[in-house]
């Protein structure tokens, strides 16, 4: 009895947690796809015009083209930033 009624509250739960009939997809945004940009100055530059609270950098540095790869896939140039 017990298992059944916890099971019931989990079912409830659950459906509840469904989102409808996905009719609100229409709704969202349709945002277009990312391009690519050619950085404007240095990732010290970039750092510099960066502000975010309780937040610093104690390094940022370049990374060239091919130094880093995803899925065996060499990624392009970009600023690494380490901080607090």
């Amino acid at each position: 009895m017990k298992r059944s009624v916890i099971a019931v509250c989990v079912s409830a739960t659950l459906g509840a947690c469904g989102g409808g009939s996905g009719d609100n997809l229409s709704a969202l945004p349709q945002l277009s796809t990312a391009q690519p940009a050619a950085l404007a100055g240095s990732c010290a530059t970039l750092a510099a015009k960066l502000s975010f609270a309780n937040t610093t950098f104690s390094s940022v540095q370049d990374v060239p083209a091919g130094t880093l790869t995803v899925a065996g896939k060499p990624v392009a140039e970009h600023c690494l930033g380490r901080g607090r």
